[in-house]
């Protein structure tokens, strides 16, 4: 959790913000943004991992989208934080998924 958030509030509220407020364009926050997911964030340490579906779409942010995307996570959480990108992989899983008690 974030300061009382969900991860994936988290990220809604970060991908909202760059969405709504025009910091990318729609096209492209289609093509790159909609199918990413925040995968952590250590708020003390100041980073962050947004995974992507793809090593295009991880390039992509990485080349272009980088410090647009900090810039809206900095907003949120409070703090800088350094963001890095990581490739989805569908057979892990998901991270903020809760345990399974049996």
């Amino acid at each position: 959790m974030v300061g009382g958030m969900h991860i994936d509030q988290t990220w809604k509220i970060v991908l909202s913000d760059l969405r709504d407020r025009g910091r990318i364009q729609q096209r492209e926050f289609i093509t790159y943004l909609e199918r990413t997911r925040l995968l952590a964030l250590d708020k003390d340490a100041g980073k962050a991992v947004v995974g992507a579906p793809d090593t295009f779409a991880v390039e992509n942010l990485t080349k272009k989208y980088r410090e647009k995307i900090a810039g809206s996570l900095r907003a949120v959480v409070g703090r800088t934080v350094e963001v890095e990108f990581s490739v989805l992989n569908s057979a892990l899983p998901v991270p903020s998924a809760k345990p399974v008690s049996t």
